[in-house]
């Protein structure tokens, strides 16, 4: 599997909050259309993506399916990612990726649930036959 950090930055870059998913969604929805990938957004702004490679699969097929979520805690700002070099919890310096807003101000980067979207998105790409949801 290939690493696309540039995605990674990309989703991470997506404002979105419970209830103000719709940056995300389009987001979602862009990106999809742009890989050729199935995809609709259901009333409740939930996405979901099928591709399918083999045109041939028996009837009864079951495509695995990834699933993450599009909305986070923190409140919408700008969000501007950065690659620094921080300690963790063991004091060893590790590259990081942390973001601010455009006043340069720290905001939330909402790794937990946008790593799961870009976890979703990478495997889109990489698996021939692949369903993905998006969940509010």
């Amino acid at each position: 599997m290939t690493q696309n950090i540039d995605l990674l930055k990309e989703v991470l870059s997506v404002p979105s909050k419970t209830y103000k998913e719709d940056l995300m969604v389009e987001f979602l929805v862009n990106w999809l259309t742009e890989n050729n990938i199935e995809h609709y957004v259901d009333e409740n702004k939930n996405v979901y993506a099928t591709k399918k490679e083999n045109s041939e699969l028996p009837e009864d097929f079951y495509f695995p399916c990834v699933i993450s979520h599009t909305d986070t805690v923190h409140n919408i700002d700008t969000i501007n990612v950065r690659e620094e070099m921080l300690n963790n919890a063991q004091g060893e310096e590790k590259l990081s990726y942390k973001a601010y807003n455009d006043e340069g101000n720290p905001t939330g980067i909402d790794g937990d649930d946008k790593c799961g979207v870009f976890a979703c998105l990478t495997l889109l790409q990489e698996l021939p036959n692949v369903k993905a949801a998006f969940f509010v």
